[in-house]
């Protein structure tokens, strides 16, 4: 439509000279041309540095998201570690407190046994001062006895009833 109308024609009170649009165009493409030389190249040299330095932050980036993920891995991997530690620690800790008690219990039941023994012997110590210490009642009451049958001069009979008591009485202290 320009076209047809750069012959000089109007249309709409519009008119287009070709030396006018010339002029135009030549302004333009050398407007374009400065800018592409002296504003685009800068412009396109700062965004191409901005998109470098970009990139730089996001490889930086997941460089430090890689040497994260590892550190965090070895220090849960350290974790890890630190609790099976400890788990064999108490592991270690109620072998040796079952081991202590085991012990101890064993070395009660030797005292007790040791202190039943003591007692049985100790009982029957006594038993056998207090059979001895009968035996001489026995005797001493015997003699006792005998000198009482001398003194009285007692007949046979009386003299065998006596001894029989004696025997029976000595015969039922065992």
């Amino acid at each position: 439509m320009l076209l047809a109308q750069v012959d000089g024609q109007t249309q709409a009170g519009l008119s287009i000279e070709l030396g006018t649009m010339l002029f135009t165009l030549a302004t333009f493409l050398l407007l374009l041309y400065l800018l592409s030389r002296y504003a685009l190249k800068p412009l396109l040299s700062v965004m191409e540095k901005r998109e470098k330095r970009i990139e730089e932050l996001i490889t930086g980036a997941e460089r430090d998201r890689k040497a994260a993920e590892e550190a965090l891995k070895d220090a849960e991997a350290r974790l890890q570690a630190a609790r099976e530690e400890a788990e064999a620690i108490l592991v270690r800790a109620r072998n040796m407190a079952e081991k202590e008690a085991e012990a101890i219990i064993q070395a009660a039941r030797h005292e007790s046994e040791r202190l039943r023994d003591e007692a049985r012997r100790t009982i029957e110590e006594e038993r056998h001062r207090a059979v001895a210490a009968l035996r001489r009642e026995v005797a001493h009451l015997s003699v006792k006895i005998a000198e009482r049958i001398l003194e009285k001069s007692l007949d046979e009979q009386t003299e065998r009833s006596y001894a029989e008591r004696v025997l029976e009485e000595v015969g039922g202290l065992r």
